[in-house]
């Protein structure tokens, strides 16, 4: 089964089928923050992007949605799967996806050709996904998407003003990943300790081994192949997805 937001003064960010307005950002330095071991500070909020703000509350609820939509594969193969893991896809996910709004909003970069396509792609897939759930598990899906399109995008404006109009995509995505870093050197980027996740050369990646987080829902279900069957099924109830 394919399961599949310096200085910017607000903008308005979708979340789960609800819009929300950012906070306005004061032109300062941040901090970059690799977060096991240091305190939050930063009560009911899974993440602090620049001006943008992901909650806990919207985190749980969302991994909540894409246990749901999960769901039928996870019981036709008999297994489970922990929550945890999904809360850090969608805080990664929202992560990145904030990162390059910002980005995009401060260096008005506009999402290049073929990226409507993919979007429509990924609705198309979604309609697999329980109705309830699936405006969820296809934002997220989306997000990913958006976050390697400006990704590149960043890295191709950047090479031309340097005087390289004819990069590979190669090149641009490993430039684009250098103008993010730029970014989070610059803004205050924090990650609640509890999702081990830290946001390295401006992604975002497992605190503990340095390894990219999945980007996305296939990559997602191909993850949970790695887990121990036996530990995640030993987990509370209240702490797994089956």
């Amino acid at each position: 089964m394919e399961l599949r937001e310096s200085v910017v003064s607000e903008v308005r960010v979708r979340r789960f089928g609800r819009t929300r307005r950012a906070l306005q950002v004061a032109v300062a330095l941040g901090c970059v923050l690799v977060v096991v071991g240091c305190a939050s500070a930063r009560p009911g909020v899974a993440a602090q992007v620049g001006s943008s703000r992901i909650t806990l509350a919207e985190v749980d609820a969302a991994a909540l949605d894409l246990c749901t939509a999960f769901l039928p594969q996870i019981e036709a193969e008999g297994g489970t799967y922990p929550l945890k893991v999904l809360s850090g896809f969608v805080v990664g996910s929202l992560t990145r996806q904030s990162i390059a709004e910002q980005i995009a909003a401060a260096r008005n970069i506009d999402v290049p050709p073929g990226y409507d396509e993919q979007v429509g792609a990924v609705e198309a897939a979604a309609e697999q996904i329980a109705a309830g759930v699936r405006d969820t598990y296809t934002e997220l899906s989306v997000a990913g998407l958006y976050a390697d399109a400006i990704t590149q995008e960043a890295g191709r404006l950047a090479l031309a003003e340097e005087g390289t109009a004819d990069a590979t995509p190669e090149d641009q995505v490993a430039r684009g990943r250098e103008v993010f870093a730029e970014w989070v050197a610059d803004h205050t980027v924090e990650i609640d300790p509890r999702y081990q996740l830290a946001v390295v050369g401006g992604d975002v990646v497992t605190a503990d081994t340095s390894v990219s987080v999945a980007v996305g829902p296939a990559a997602l279900a191909g993850q949970a192949e790695q887990l121990d069957p036996a530990a995640a099924a030993a987990l509370p109830s209240s702490q797994r997805c089956n």
